[in-house]
């Protein structure tokens, strides 16, 4: 039975480029009502959760819809709330489910309880946009299939730091569709002496890349660039190819028809490594269209 709504991964960023004052956060310093107003185009349903850019000393309350508070006071370090702040794929759960009507304001307090200064504070709230069937292209099974496990990479090409590229072209191949249900992410770099060979590392916050990550007509699945360490599963290079333990989730999947294009903007900052290119995994699975095999 299909559901009464179509729903659209979704992450909405409050980070600098909303609110000023999150490019620094002094220590000791409380700053309050950071709003983040919803797109008018659709409800927003808040799933999960993940913070960049700061440490064990951040506490924070946020509001529902309706501007009540989820938290009674800034008591409860985020450290305490999520480990490792939802970073390396693997966002806190917010539930039960908050949904914030389109135009709707979400907005949060904060207070750095530590010691040092935090710079480029940025909360991801991530879930789901919900439309009604046929506003949206709803590309999905078809009626006979057959499915399995399957992973298909993404390399951009060498970034300089910084540098931004925009919507480099992912394509599914043509034996079948592809649906994207998480991935994880590297570095790669150039082994010296072997420009042929790629070394895949660690891809730790210190990389500073981020991404957009856009549908086939180049509309965003997120509000501004999202770090790579938030929404994917970050890998060594041992294990790249296997996935880590937590691989970053998108949902809803994402489903490529075959031949069909994911359109990437990537950005690397000043902080990232001039020459190094980066590598996602997208995993999931492939559909091939016929009636099972008996």
């Amino acid at each position: 039975m299909r559901p009464p709504f179509q729903e659209r991964f979704q992450v909405y960023v409050m980070g600098p480029t909303q609110d000023v004052r999150l490019a620094t956060v002094a220590a000791g310093q409380s700053i309050p009502k950071i709003n983040l107003t919803i797109d008018l185009e659709a409800p927003f349903v808040l799933r999960r959760r993940a913070i960049g850019g700061v440490d064990g000393f951040l506490k924070t309350r946020w509001t529902g819809p309706t501007q009540d508070y989820r938290q009674g006071d800034l008591m409860i370090l985020e450290s305490l709330q999520q480990p490792f702040f939802g970073q390396n794929g693997s966002p806190s759960p917010v539930s039960p489910e908050i949904t914030y009507p389109p135009g709707g304001t979400l907005s949060l307090d904060l207070v750095n309880t530590g010691a040092y200064d935090l710079t480029n504070v940025t909360f991801y709230w991530i879930g789901v946009n919900r439309y009604p069937w046929g506003v949206l292209p709803a590309p999905s099974y078809p009626s006979e299939f057959r499915g399995s496990n399957f992973a298909q990479p993404f390399l951009t090409p060498a970034l300089a730091a910084p540098d931004v590229q925009l919507r480099l072209p992912f394509k599914c191949k043509p034996d079948g569709d592809l649906v994207i249900r998480g991935g994880q992410a590297t570095q790669a770099g150039v082994v010296s002496g072997c420009p042929s060979v790629l070394n895949p590392g660690v891809l730790a916050a210190t990389s500073a890349m981020s991404i957009v990550l856009r549908d086939y007509n180049g509309m965003p699945y997120m509000n501004d660039w999202v770090d790579i360490n938030i929404l994917f599963g970050t890998s060594l290079a041992a294990d790249f190819g296997t996935g880590p333990g937590h691989p970053g989730i998108i949902y809803p999947e994402i489903y490529l028809p075959e031949n069909r294009q994911l359109l990437i903007d990537v950005q690397q900052t000043v902080g990232g490594v001039a020459g190094a290119s980066l590598l996602i995994n997208f995993i999931g699975a492939k559909v091939f269209k016929g009636a099972r095999e008996q």
